[in-house]
């Protein structure tokens, strides 16, 4: 599975990508929201996109910037409206603005188990598709 990643933290991200690379997968690493926007097109190739909620530059009270996570997700599934998209943040899901019930991203909390995040992405995009 192809991953694309938007993930400021890079210890995180590294964690994250030796997991998925044991798995089989293969990840593409963008460093934050403006990042994934320039390759915005190289994003369809991918079968997930992965981005973290808050990265420099944004915050939990920024709600329409276009370099929050949730803004880039809009903006990703405007685009390729079949690509699944996972929301990964250490906020609980009513601390977020701008999630509303229509929309269709999966939620998850960032933990200590990489492993146990690979599966359920993993179960998700295989949903999704």
């Amino acid at each position: 599975m192809k991953i694309a990643m938007v993930e400021d933290d890079t210890g995180y991200a590294d964690g994250f990508r030796h997991v998925c690379e044991f798995y089989g997968h293969h990840v593409k690493r963008f460093r934050d929201a403006k990042d994934a926007l320039r390759n915005l097109k190289s994003l369809g190739d991918c079968d997930v996109v992965v981005t973290d909620l808050l990265m420099p530059g944004t915050s939990e009270t920024a709600s329409a910037g276009a370099d929050t996570g949730v803004a880039l997700a809009k903006r990703i599934a405007k685009e390729f409206p079949a690509l699944p998209i996972v929301l990964l943040t250490v906020l609980a899901r009513h601390e977020i603005r701008g999630l509303g019930p229509d929309l269709k991203f999966l939620y998850l909390r960032k933990g200590p188990s990489f492993v146990e995040l690979v599966k359920q992405i993993e179960a998700y995009a295989i949903t999704q598709s």
